[in-house]
């Protein structure tokens, strides 16, 4: 082989090599993006998760000084009664409810329902025992504060305004 086809063929492999690391930024960068992005997402729709955990657990303390509870009753809780200070991982809390329901049978169980300003969050009565990550969901119109907590019959919400009376 001569020394001028040796040289051509060290400069063909080389550029196969080039081509071929081009090739694999090329398809890491089109393909690990999304992984990435979900990954991002799943975080932030857990930490929605617990974020509203931890608000239903201040609704309950909330709840429990405002006293005096009809039994078959929903109460809805403003979160900015529950706490001012709150927000999702994506934005600020803008109609979002701590839900006490209250059975025939004294029976208490915590619920939320919810949007932020980007209008995330979890748009049907939810059961804190049945809240998860995929329970967040995007482009949520409008709460729906007419839903009642399972054994009740009838709903009272606190005031927004001074979150001492019911409305």
């Amino acid at each position: 082989m001569s020394q001028t086809s040796k040289i051509v063929l060290i400069v063909a492999i080389s550029l196969v090599c080039v081509s071929a690391a081009i090739f694999g930024i090329i398809a890491l960068i089109f393909f690990a993006k999304p992984v990435s992005n979900k990954s991002i997402n799943n975080t932030r729709s857990s930490e929605y998760v617990n974020e509203v955990k931890t608000l239903i657990n201040d609704g309950r303390a909330l709840f429990n000084q405002l006293g005096n509870y009809d039994i078959e009753t929903t109460y809805y809780l403003p979160v900015k009664c529950v706490n001012s200070l709150s927000k999702s991982p994506y934005e600020e809390f803008v109609e979002a409810y701590v839900v006490v329901g209250i059975t025939s049978n004294y029976e208490i169980d915590y619920y939320w329902v919810g949007k932020d300003k980007n209008n995330i969050g979890i748009e049907n009565l939810t059961n804190i025992k049945d809240l998860k990550s995929k329970s967040i969901v995007k482009n949520i119109k409008n709460i729906d504060k007419s839903q009642l907590a399972k054994g009740t019959s009838k709903k009272l919400t606190l005031n927004y305004n001074d979150c001492n009376t019911f409305e």
